[in-house]
């Protein structure tokens, strides 16, 4: 039996957007929408139904280019490369344009994330959670495992917020990381690693992509196409083509696959 069942691609026209977008980091709603979004914008899906987020009026192209995406304190959370938003389903969309960085110029945020006590915004200088805020390197990827928050940063560095540093990845950033098996996944330094008491290389090439699925599993996208872990085993290639493939994500019923020019859905 296929692990991959009930496959449906959806063109970037078909989702509102123009040919050449690039889909990435899908987020379930609790209502069970999706959001994707894009360089060109944000779509919610129901089922095959496409509607498009309701940025505010006068939202500029830049500030439509998505970077991350969490569902966290009831509100989803929107970061793009010029501005972030809240929006809680239903009502207005509240925007908010990045702070200055005290040295002539303005900060990113790199990544959103639902935490166990609340939403984390990973900045280039900081890391914010509630009332909490510490300087960081450049956090650019978030995982977790129980009340453990992992962090892989641009310059390498791997480790728990507010504790020790794992590993270091000379000149290599930390580019994913996901909590699946007992262990943690690695991509970084051209391969996929894991860690438990001790860092370990698994497969190559690194990963541009990892998702845990609704049932635990680990899967890993790659310029090839998909890799699966049921068990906690390296991953194993699948036979999925995929064109362009670019990022991945997980519902609670079905894997998503963005690329450029569209997304790539299946009921897993």
């Amino acid at each position: 039996m296929s692990l991959l069942t009930e496959r449906t691609d959806f063109s970037a026209e078909e989702l509102g957007l123009p040919a050449h977008s690039v889909f990435r980091c899908p987020c379930e709603l609790p209502d069970g929408r999706v959001a994707i979004g894009s360089d060109y914008g944000l779509v919610l899906m129901t089922g095959d139904r496409v509607e498009s987020f309701p940025f505010p009026a006068g939202a500029r192209r830049e500030c439509k280019d998505i970077q991350a995406l969490a569902w966290a304190e009831g509100e989803l959370h929107v970061a793009s490369a010029k501005n972030a938003y809240r929006w809680d389903g239903k009502g207005p969309v509240r925007a908010r344009s990045f702070p200055l960085d005290g040295k002539g110029g303005f900060e990113e945020l790199r990544t959103v994330y639902a935490g166990p006590n609340g939403l984390i915004e990973a900045w280039r200088t900081r890391w914010v959670c509630g009332e909490e805020t510490q300087a960081a390197e450049d956090i650019l990827c978030l995982a977790r495992s129980g009340d453990r928050v992992f962090y892989g940063s641009r310059s390498g560095r791997l480790g728990l917020l507010s504790g020790e540093l794992i590993h270091e990845f000379p000149d290599e950033p930390v580019r994913h990381l996901a909590w699946a098996h007992e262990k943690l996944w690695i991509a970084s330094n051209g391969g996929l690693h894991t860690w438990t008491s001790e860092l370990k290389q698994v497969g190559s090439p690194e990963p541009f992509g990892l998702s845990v699925d609704a049932k635990g599993r680990l899967w890993t996208l790659d310029a090839r196409g998909l890799s699966l872990s049921q068990t906690g085993e390296p991953p194993e290639r699948l036979n999925a083509a995929i064109s362009q493939p670019w990022a991945i994500g997980s519902s609670s019923e079905h894997l998503w696959v963005g690329r450029r020019g569209g997304v790539v859905r299946w009921r897993v």
